[in-house]
C-alpha cells in the first residue's frame, strides 16, 4: 500500500480583471451533488481520466537485475496508458471539509518499450516491445478544495490529503528480439519495478483525475465567453470552497454576467442575492440560479449592445425580471419609433433551457443555455407582439448561460422557488457518460 499527500494547482490563476475578488456573499449560483449524483459524475470523470492520461509519457524505468554470476541492465521506457477500466465508485459526504473516495476493481494496461545490456562478456543485449498488466487496482482518496482568495481567487485549489493504492495482479508480457529466451527473467523484472510503477501509476491517475476534476468542475473557468455572442463573458469564479453535507456536495460561483471591454461594471452585489437551500429535493444534480443572475443578463445586453430594440421600438429602461411561481414576470418600457409614446409592456416568460456545446485547445465544454418563451400578461398597445417576438428571437445569444459538464439537462427539469427568489434545475446525470476531450 502507499500512502502520500498530493497538492494539486489550477491550471493557471490569471483573471481577466474583475473589479474585485468574489467571495462567499457573491454566491449567484450554485451547482449540487446528492451522494447518488455523484458517485455517477466521479465514475464518468474516471472513464474520462484514461484520455487525459493517453496524453502523456509516464517515466522511464532503469534499474538492475542481478543474477549471481553476472548482472543485466534493464529500461522500460516509452510506457503509454492503453486501457484504464474501473468496476466500482465509492463517495462518502460526511458533512467534513474533506470528502471521501474509492474505486475499486480497476484495470490497467500499460504499453512499453523494453531493452536491456548485459554488464559482462558476452555483453548480450536485445530489445522490443510489451505490455504491463494491472488487476484489482484499488485506490482510496481523502480529497478537500480550498478557495486562495489571496493568491488565486476566484479557483479551487484542490488537495488530496491522503492516498492509497493497492494492486493484487501485476503481470509483464515482453515480445519482440529473442524475448522468449528472456522470460525467466520477468518475475525479477516485475520485483524490480513494481514499488515504482505503484507510486507512478498513483500519481498520474490522481494528477489527471485531478486535471478532470478541474475542467468538468471550472476550476480554472474563471470566465467564458457567451457562446454566440463573444463580447460577453459569463463569470463563474468560485466563491468558497466546495460545500460537504450530508449526502451532497455543492460548487459555488458567482455566476455574474459583465461586458467583455468593461469588466469594471458590475450589476450584481451581495445584497441583490439570497441564500438558498442546497440539497432541497435530493436530486442528482441541482443548478440553483438567483433572480439576480438573470437580470444581470438583461442589464449588459440592453446597455451595451441595445440587444432588445429594433427599428420599430427602442427599449428604454433595463428590462427586469421577477420570479412567480409559474414563472417570472418581465417589465419592458419602449419608445415607439413611429409615434414617439412611451409603453410599459409586462410579460409572462416561461422558463426553457438547452445545451450547446463548445470547444476549447483540449476539451469540449458542454453549456446550457437558461431562457424564457414570453407572451403578453399586461397591456394592449399594438407594438406589444413585435416586442414579443424580437425579444424571444434574441433570446438565442441573449440567455443566461451556465457550464454544465457531464450532464444531459435537456432531460432536467425546472422549480421556480419564489422565497428563495432562485431557479432550480434538476434531473439525473447522463446515462451514456460522455467525453471532456
Amino acid at each position: 500500500m502507499f500512502s502520500f499527500i498530493l497538492y494539486v494547482s489550477v491550471q493557471t490563476c490569471a483573471v481577466p480583471g474583475y473589479p474585485r475578488i468574489v467571495k462567499s456573499s457573491d454566491n449567484g449560483q450554485s451547482l449540487v451533488y446528492n451522494q447518488v449524483g455523484a458517485t455517477k459524475f466521479i465514475q464518468c470523470g474516471f472513464k474520462n481520466v484514461l484520455l487525459y492520461a493517453q496524453m502523456i509519457n509516464l517515466p522511464d524505468m532503469h534499474f538492475s537485475l542481478n543474477l549471481g554470476v553476472t548482472s543485466i541492465d534493464f529500461e522500460i521506457k516509452d510506457i503509454h496508458f492503453k486501457d484504464l477500466t474501473v468496476k466500482d465508485v465509492q463517495v462518502d459526504f460526511s458533512g467534513q471539509d474533506v470528502t471521501s473516495a474509492g474505486i475499486t476493481g480497476c484495470t490497467v494496461v500499460l504499453t512499453i518499450q523494453w531493452s536491456f545490456k548485459q554488464q559482462t562478456y558476452p555483453y548480450i543485449q536485445d530489445n522490443g516491445e510489451g505490455t504491463i498488466l494491472i488487476k484489482n487496482v484499488e485506490l482510496k482518496v481523502q480529497v478537500g478544495s480550498d478557495c486562495d482568495y489571496e493568491h488565486c481567487p476566484g479557483h479551487y485549489k484542490i488537495f488530496l490529503q491522503r492516498a492509497d493504492l493497492q494492486f493484487e495482479q501485476l503481470a509483464l508480457q515482453l515480445s519482440g528480439g529473442s524475448s522468449w529466451i528472456y522470460q525467466s527473467l520477468i518475475d525479477l523484472v516485475i520485483e524490480s519495478i513494481q514499488g515504482t510503477l505503484a507510486e507512478t501509476l498513483s500519481a498520474v491517475i490522481l494528477n489527471q483525475a485531478v486535471k478532470v476534476m478541474n475542467d468538468v468542475m471550472n476550476a480554472d473557468g474563471y470566465n467564458y465567453t457567451y457562446v454566440h455572442k463573444e463580447e460577453v463573458v459569463k463569470d463563474e469564479r468560485v466563491t468558497n470552497k466546495w460545500g460537504s453535507g450530508f449526502r451532497y456536495f455543492s460548487i459555488d460561483t458567482s455566476g455574474y454576467t459583465y461586458a467583455k471591454e468593461n469588466l469594471l461594471d458590475e450589476y450584481v452585489t451581495p445584497d441583490m442575492l439570497r441564500p438558498t437551500t442546497r440539497n432541497k429535493f435530493n436530486e442528482e444534480i441541482t443548478f440553483i440560479l438567483q433572480e439576480a443572475t438573470f437580470n444581470n443578463v438583461f442589464y449588459i445586453f440592453h446597455k451595451y449592445f441595445d440587444t432588445y430594440s429594433t427599428e420599430q421600438f427602442k427599449v428604454t429602461k433595463t428590462p427586469k425580471i421577477k420570479l412567480v411561481n409559474t414563472g417570472v414576470l418581465l417589465d419592458v418600457q419602449v419608445q415607439v419609433a413611429e409615434t414617439q409614446e412611451t409603453v410599459d409592456i409586462q410579460l409572462f416568460g416561461e422558463l426553457a433551457w438547452k445545451s450547446v456545446t463548445t470547444h476549447n485547445n483540449i476539451s469540449k465544454q458542454n453549456m446550457t443555455q437558461v431562457y424564457f418563451n414570453f407572451q403578453n400578461y399586461q397591456g394592449t398597445h399594438q407594438v406589444i407582439d413585435s416586442v414579443i417576438k424580437h425579444i424571444n428571437e434574441v433570446q438565442d445569444y441573449a440567455a443566461y448561460q451556465v457550464f454544465s459538464p457531464l450532464m444531459n439537462v435537456e432531460t432536467f427539469h425546472a422549480v421556480v422557488d419564489v422565497d428563495e427568489k432562485a431557479i432550480r434545475l434538476f434531473g439525473l446525470n447522463a446515462e451514456k457518460c460522455p467525453s471532456v476531450v
